[in-house]
């Protein structure tokens, strides 16, 4: 048998201008109709080019998204990238913390307080509300539960005869409050 293959491959060719034209469709554009004879290698060869550029073009598109992914994927730290981010929010932590206890200390606060407080906080208005929340506190305590002395003079207003009538518990009150007077009057 003869190396030539007898493959007929018919389509149709649209075309908008006048020429040689053996049909006309439905559609009123004219049409051509061509055969076409080639051997079985040629039909291979056309039908593996044809499969070589849409594997390339597919290649090329895989590649891309390939690439798009590696680019979005989150990349893996190693132990020393993990160490130095710790260590750098370890000193960050200790950077603001300092930073705290300094506006503290300007402010006339323990720095103590520190730990019940954020970062973020302003100090100067923090300072100002606290001194008089604990002001007042202080000082309501001290008129509930405290001494509060009444009707001192200026100088020395007790002699020593009041001394002698003071009762043991009013002497011990007077050496706490004042050592000095009291060892001054017990003296003589």
């Amino acid at each position: 048998m003869d190396d030539k293959i007898d493959t007929v491959v018919e389509g149709t060719v649209e075309t908008d201008t006048s020429g040689a034209t053996d049909t006309t469709d439905n559609s009123g554009v004219e049409t051509e109709e061509t055969t076409l004879t080639m051997t079985q290698d040629e039909l291979d060869k056309m039908i593996q080019s044809e499969n070589d550029k849409l594997r390339k073009q597919y290649s090329k598109q895989i590649k891309e998204l390939e690439a798009k992914v590696k680019e979005l994927t989150p990349v893996q730290k190693s132990e020393a990238e993990l160490d130095y981010e710790k260590r750098l929010a370890a000193l960050e932590a200790r950077e603001k913390a300092v930073a705290l206890d300094d506006s503290l200390k300007a402010n006339g606060i323990s720095k103590e307080m520190a730990k019940y407080l954020r970062d973020d906080v302003d100090v100067p208005a923090l300072a100002e509300t606290f001194k008089k929340i604990v002001g007042t506190a202080v000082d309501e305590r001290l008129t509930e539960d405290g001494f509060v002395p009444t009707g001192h003079k200026s100088g020395n207003p007790l002699t020593k005869d009041d001394f002698k009538k003071m009762n043991m518990s009013e002497k011990e009150r007077l050496y706490q409050e004042n050592p000095d007077l009291y060892k001054s009057l017990s003296r003589g």
